[in-house]
C-alpha cells in the first residue's frame, strides 16, 4: 500500500505569561463581610481562604497562568488587651470568653484576626493588620499560611498540559469519501507550578487522545506519521460532503507530582485542544465528452 505523504508540522504556540498577579489581599474590598456589635466587628460572612483567590486570579480567562508573587497569611489572637501576633502574650481573658456566649456561641472563643503579607521573591512581609474579629469553635478552622493542596496543583496543571498539535496527511486539502490519515503530537512534558514560594515538578504523561473531525464524527488515538491505509493503530478518516473543516485532538493526561508536606500525587487532567487543522475537502467530477 502506498504510504501517506508527510507535511510540514503546524507552528504550536503555548504561552505561559509569567507577570505579577493580584492577590485581592489589600484595599478595602477584602473579603471580610462585618457587621458592627458591641464588642466591635463581628464577622458575618467571611472569607478565610484568601489564598484561594490568588489560585483563582492566576489563572486567565485564555488558560494562562500566572505564578502567584504574594498572598495572605493570617494569624488568631484572643481579644485580650495583653495579647500580640507578635511580640506579646498569648492568654485567655473575659473579653475573649464571654462575648462569644452573649451572642449564643456557646464555648468559642472571640479573636482579633491579622493578616500581612508574604512575598514569593523572599521580601520582609508586611507588618500585621487587625482586620476583624470572629467567634471561633475548637472544631472551627483557623487558616494561617497557606497550605499547598493536590487540587490547588491539578488545577493549574490543567491550564499548563500540552496543547496537543493534529496533523493531517497527505495534505490540508482531499476529496470526498478519500481517507486522510491523522496523527497528533502528544508529547510527555515535565512542567513546574510555582505555588506560595514552593517549586512543584509536574510529570504529564499522554493518555487517551480524541479527534473532532469538525463534521460531527470523531475517534480516538495518537495515529501514525506516514502510515499506510489500513494500518493498525492508524486514525483514518474521509467526508462525505464537501466543504472546510477543522479538526481538533485533545488528549488526557495523567499528571504526576509530589507535594511539600512528601505526598506523592497522580490525577488526570484533560488539555485544551491545541490549533485546529484546517481540512478543505472538494469533490472529483467525471465528464464524458465523446461517445463512439
Amino acid at each position: 500500500m502506498k504510504a501517506y505523504r508527510a507535511l510540514g508540522s503546524l507552528a504550536l504556540f503555548l504561552g505561559v505569561l509569567l507577570a505579577p498577579v493580584n492577590a485581592a489581599i489589600a484595599g478595602d474590598d477584602d473579603g471580610w463581610g462585618s457587621g458592627e456589635t458591641e464588642h466591635g466587628t463581628e464577622i458575618t460572612g467571611q472569607q478565610e481562604n484568601g489564598f484561594q483567590d490568588v489560585i483563582d486570579h492566576s489563572i486567565g480567562d485564555d488558560g494562562t497562568y500566572t505564578p502567584p508573587t504574594q498572598w495572605p497569611e493570617y494569624k488568631y489572637v484572643p481579644t485580650c488587651s495583653i495579647n500580640a501576633p507578635e511580640g506579646g502574650a498569648d492568654v485567655l481573658c473575659g473579653a475573649a470568653v464571654n462575648t462569644c456566649d452573649a451572642m449564643g456561641e456557646t464555648g468559642a472563643i472571640r479573636f482579633w484576626v491579622y493578616r500581612r503579607t508574604i512575598f514569593a521573591d523572599g521580601r520582609k512581609p508586611t507588618a500585621w493588620d487587625q482586620v476583624a474579629t470572629v467567634c471561633k469553635g475548637p472544631d472551627d478552622p483557623m487558616p494561617t499560611t497557606p497550605v499547598v493542596t493536590a487540587e490547588m496543583v491539578v488545577q493549574v496543571a490543567r491550564a499548563l498540559a500540552p496543547k496537543t498539535q493534529p496533523h493531517v496527511e497527505p495534505a490540508t486539502q482531499s476529496y470526498v469519501n478519500i481517507p486522510n490519515n491523522y496523527y497528533a503530537d502528544a508529547p510527555d512534558v515535565t512542567r513546574t507550578v510555582n505555588l506560595f514560594g514552593h517549586s512543584i515538578a509536574v510529570r504529564f504523561t499522554g493518555g487517551e487522545t480524541t479527534w473532532d473531525f469538525g463534521d460531527g464524527n470523531s475517534a480516538t488515538g495518537t495515529g501514525i506519521e506516514g502510515a499506510e491505509v489500513g494500518q493498525a493503530g492508524s486514525v483514518e478518516h474521509g467526508y462525505d460532503r464537501k466543504g472546510e473543516y477543522s479538526v481538533t485532538v485533545s488528549t488526557v493526561y495523567d499528571v504526576s507530582f509530589t507535594l511539600p508536606d512528601g505526598q506523592a500525587v497522580t490525577q488526570q487532567v484533560t488539555g485544551v485542544p491545541g490549533p485546529a487543522a484546517q481540512l478543505q475537502i472538494g469533490e472529483i467530477q467525471t465528464t464524458v465528452n465523446d461517445v463512439g
